[in-house]
């Protein structure tokens, strides 16, 4: 009986019933909110007063694509160079791009039925619920699931009007219930190809943890997903995007960092943009990313078998590790890492911290708030810099990556 409470307990949310020092914490959130909190609400005056739809900008692409394709008019929206004509000529601003493969318009093809405005803001409001009920779903209480909902990652969200929220709430809680629901958490990391940057290490963490029973319902969620979206917009829709968005896109990425003044390239968070924007040119950049990607993948795997760490540790390692294997990644997608630098400084409140580990996670934190106003000034984003550093304190707080003779030599517990 001792072993298993002993057990239960070291599974437990780090630092989940401690309350010290609220004061500050509280202030401290309040000050990293500040600068999203503000923008939101300049933009939000900007569309009210009629000047521009530019403050909508990127969620009128959910719209527009839900638009387009209840129309029949999926030519234009996998259509780079037509799609963006189309989008200035009816909202003005910047051109933009349709990114998304067809399945992710099954999620949001209900919106275009809506006026532009209303849909951008319904989305909005919708995925921050979903992330309040994920959040609560996995166990967190109230004061934890306000901090993550009021981070800077997840204002920047909603300051741009885009799915991080949404897509948060599905990487999270699909890592956190697959213990206990492995095929509820494997339809929700089903969900997440639809945006498959964000899940490109839960394959070889499950693999390796042996939660066969959540790999299998991701999978035929992934492939339902494919057939619904070809049944309903046809199998030209999936060789448009593979052979037009998806190379377009790319193009994108190396043109958005290689440029040494072009504003949006800090805002994206990979460790192929921060080498490109210190000028180590394309090749260099991309060594390092393979490299990072591969060492990143060979970690979620030592991740997937070890048992010296708690679920919840693992997950946030794991979660930190996917902002690092990914080339593209943006500051609205960083919540699931700030949910992580969430739960390790929960239990460093508990804990107490090691020298210079609470100001990383607060660099870390801070970061996708500020990095519009860093990309306006033509300056870097470190967010790979502090994500590593997050990583060595998470090793030396819990030991998840030396536990390679316990973790390797013989299957880990597994999530079913």
């Amino acid at each position: 009986m001792d072993r298993e409470r002993d057990h239960r307990v070291d599974q437990r949310i780090p630092g989940a019933g401690a309350r010290p020092r609220d004061h500050l914490v509280a202030l401290g959130l309040f000050m990293a909110a500040l600068p999203p909190a503000i923008a939101c609400m300049r933009s939000v005056g900007l569309w009210l007063d009629g000047h521009s739809w530019f403050p909508l900008a990127d969620g009128l692409n959910i719209w527009s694509g839900a638009h387009l394709a209840l129309n029949g008019q999926l030519a234009t929206l996998f259509n780079p160079v037509a799609y963006g004509e189309w989008f200035h000529a009816h909202f003005g601003g910047d051109l933009h791009t349709w990114s998304y493969p067809p399945d992710y318009l099954l999620a949001v093809l209900p919106f275009g039925l809506l006026p532009p405005a209303v849909a951008v803001l319904s989305f909005d409001l919708l995925s921050l619920l979903i992330l309040l009920v994920a959040l609560r779903a996995c166990g967190f209480d109230a004061r934890f699931t306000a901090a993550v909902l009021l981070s800077p990652a997840a204002l920047a969200n909603l300051y741009d009007n885009t799915n991080g929220a949404l897509f948060a709430a599905l990487l999270i809680a699909g890592l956190f219930l697959a213990e206990k629901r492995p095929y509820v958490a494997g339809v929700l990391i089903g969900l997440v190809t639809m945006k498959p940057q964000l899940g490109v290490l839960i394959p070889v963490f499950w693999l390796a943890r042996g939660n066969w029973r959540g790999i299998l319902a991701a999978a035929l969620t992934s492939v339902s997903l494919v057939i619904a979206s070809a049944s309903a917009f046809g199998w030209t829709s999936w060789t448009m995007f593979a052979t037009r968005v998806m190379p377009f896109m790319s193009r994108v990425l190396v043109q958005l960092t290689a440029k040494p003044h072009h504003g949006p390239r800090a805002m994206i968070m990979s460790v192929f943009s921060l080498a490109q924007q210190l000028g180590l040119g394309f090749h260099v950049a991309t060594a390092l990313q393979a490299t990072t990607t591969i060492a990143a993948l060979a970690l979620a795997a030592v991740l997937g078998r070890t048992r010296a760490a708690p679920v919840p540790c693992i997950i946030a390692a794991l979660l930190l590790l996917t902002t690092l294997a990914t080339p593209y990644i943006w500051y609205y997608d960083m919540i699931p890492a700030s949910f992580a630098v969430a739960l390790l400084a929960r239990d460093g409140l508990t804990t107490g911290f090691r020298p210079g580990e609470l100001a990383v996670y607060a660099c870390l934190w801070i970061t996708p708030g500020i990095a519009p106003e860093m990309a306006m000034r033509g300056l870097p984003s470190f967010a790979p810099v502090f994500v590593v550093l997050s990583l060595v304190y998470l090793w030396r707080r819990t030991a998840a990556f030396t536990s390679v003779a316990s973790g390797i030599g013989g299957p880990g517990p597994a999530l079913d």
